[in-house]
């Protein structure tokens, strides 16, 4: 849970805030922080245009937009900033719930196989 809380925070644009967020959360619910922290940091530099192109991806279909969305720094200005704020600001947030679910799913499977395995090898 902690791990996909702080994927959640990493993700949605809370920028400046994440880490605070995160921390905060998991020391209200008692949760771990350092996996909190760690999932959190998903949104590292060289993963930014990866979340943020989905993001406007997800959010392009809920809200459609006669300008399209333009990936280069040549068509970027306040215009079309604010076309496209409400597109990412909802994408993140479904982009965040999902990763979130998934990543947590998956290392909670992968910590349940592996407290099976110790258990089986204390045994």
């Amino acid at each position: 849970m902690s791990l996909a809380m702080g994927v959640f925070i990493g993700i949605i644009p809370a920028w400046g805030f994440q880490t605070f967020l995160c921390i905060s959360i998991a020391v209200a619910l008692r949760w771990n922080k350092a996996l909190a922290f760690l999932g959190s940091n998903i949104s590292i530099p060289p993963f930014i245009p990866v979340i943020v192109f989905l993001a406007l991806q997800i959010g392009s279909f809920l809200v459609p937009s006669e300008q399209p969305i333009h990936l280069d720094f040549d068509h970027i200005n306040m215009e079309a900033i604010k076309i496209h704020l409400l597109q990412y600001v909802l994408g993140s947030f479904l982009l965040a719930i999902f990763a979130s679910i998934s990543i947590g799913l998956i290392f909670y499977l992968i910590l349940k196989s592996a407290s099976r395995k110790a258990k089986k090898h204390v045994e």
